[in-house]
């Protein structure tokens, strides 16, 4: 690999949610204007409850307005180090590159209010179960929410880990060759059974 190559996969790339905080800030919207439709013409009793959906409205749009605007800490990180994921409020690991055994293009299925909805062309890296177990795993149901099953997706003693484009600030062909170039050029660095010289 030439210098100038290997002078691009060195640089970090980071990723943030902005398309995810815009679709909860519509969420938001959406329930705030329900919400005062409910009140102005619902039953006297039903009001009360309106208005706090209202409140509870503003606040969740407030919440995903700020992180929109400043978004804070990446939700995925490239560097020569590994792939970084955080996901909000369960959890944030590293996966070196010499423990990503593969690289694929998935369809990611789930069911989203009792329909499946399919997400395609997904870029997947793939671990082995244990190393998921020991550095990914979340035990709480709750902390992990409805999307895990759609972000790690278990496959015999193998687990596919989703990097969902469609809500990162990059488009699908761009995020897949920079995970792919990253593996090519790292994943025989320090690997515990590569030989040495």
């Amino acid at each position: 690999m030439n210098d100038a190559r290997r002078g691009d996969v060195r640089r970090v790339l980071k990723y943030d949610a902005n398309k995810l905080s815009w679709m909860y800030v519509g969420l938001g919207v959406a329930a705030c204007a329900t919400s005062l439709l409910l009140a102005q013409a619902g039953a006297e009793r039903s009001k009360p409850l309106a208005w706090i959906f209202l409140v509870l409205g503003l606040a969740w749009t407030g919440f995903w307005l700020v992180r929109t605007i400043h978004p804070g800490k990446p939700l995925l990180e490239l560097s020569p180090a590994g792939l970084r994921m955080r996901i909000i409020g369960a959890t944030e690991f590293l996966i070196p590159w010499h423990d990503i055994e593969a690289i694929e293009t998935i369809d990611v299925t789930v069911t989203h209010r009792g329909l499946p909805v399919t997400y395609e062309d997904v870029t997947a890296v793939v671990v082995r179960r244990g190393f998921y177990s020991k550095h990914v795993h979340v035990d709480s149901a709750f902390l992990r929410g409805p999307g895990w099953s759609a972000t790690f997706i278990p496959s015999g003693d193998r687990m596919k880990i989703a990097l969902h484009h469609g809500i990162l600030s990059v488009k699908r062909p761009a995020l897949h060759r920079a995970v792919v170039e990253r593996w090519e050029a790292f994943r025989d660095a320090k690997r515990p059974d590569a030989p040495a010289g």
